[in-house]
């Protein structure tokens, strides 16, 4: 079969803009030599119909101000740009489509961007050890935030982090109350086969 010749060329650069996007009409700020240009205000709305040479917002460069007339006619899908943005010159202002299908089309597709785009929280050190970045969040899902100060200072593995003291975290600026819940999760992975025979040994001390 010779079907295996279709070699999937498609997947090429994976920030790839959507086609819903890249074939839709859109508002850009033309380059006339400002580099600060600001959005004062927008005279539509999402949703609106506007027609070609319409009046949609107002510019303000150093030096004057002007409204911005669409090229375009259609719906306005999505404003880029809110009032008192800031713009370069080439970048998107807004999205204009042709019909309410195409509008709903182009909002997911920003939206598919906007998500494949938004780091998963506290991003990574390159070097992290997963398996620590999982010890962590379990621990408290705020904790993530240390990894890389951890990573700083050596302590990059779970082999590492068994070594850990209450002064090192002190030393590191660790909240108090983390302190307590991260030494409490090393000693349980030190001792695993103790923590519940020391539960139950406390629980017989409160008792007496």
């Amino acid at each position: 079969s010779s079907s295996s010749s279709s070699s999937s060329s498609s997947s090429s650069s994976e920030s790839e803009e959507p086609a819903v996007l890249s074939n839709a009409a859109k508002l850009r700020l033309p380059d006339d030599g400002h580099d600060d240009v600001k959005v004062v205000s927008w005279a539509v709305n999402e949703g609106d119909r506007v027609e070609s040479s319409d009046a949609v917002c107002e510019i303000e460069t150093s030096e004057y101000s002007y409204d911005f007339q669409t090229n375009e006619g259609g719906i306005i899908a999505k404003i880029m740009k809110p009032n008192e943005s800031h713009v370069k010159p080439g970048e998107v202002l807004a999205y204009v489509a042709k019909s309410e299908e195409e509008g709903h089309e182009i909002l997911a597709a920003l939206s598919e961007v906007a998500a494949s785009e938004s780091a998963p929280e506290p991003s990574l050190p390159e070097d992290a050890d997963l398996e620590l970045h999982a010890f962590l969040h379990a621990l408290d899902s705020d904790m993530s935030r240390y990894l890389e100060r951890f990573s700083e200072e050596g302590f990059d593995s779970m082999a590492a982090i068994a070594t850990i003291t209450k002064e090192d975290l002190v030393a590191m600026g660790v909240k108090k109350g983390h302190i307590r819940v991260i030494l409490k999760g090393v000693e349980a992975l030190a001792h695993p086969e103790n923590e519940n025979e020391n539960e139950n040994e406390k629980e017989k001390e409160n008792e007496k």
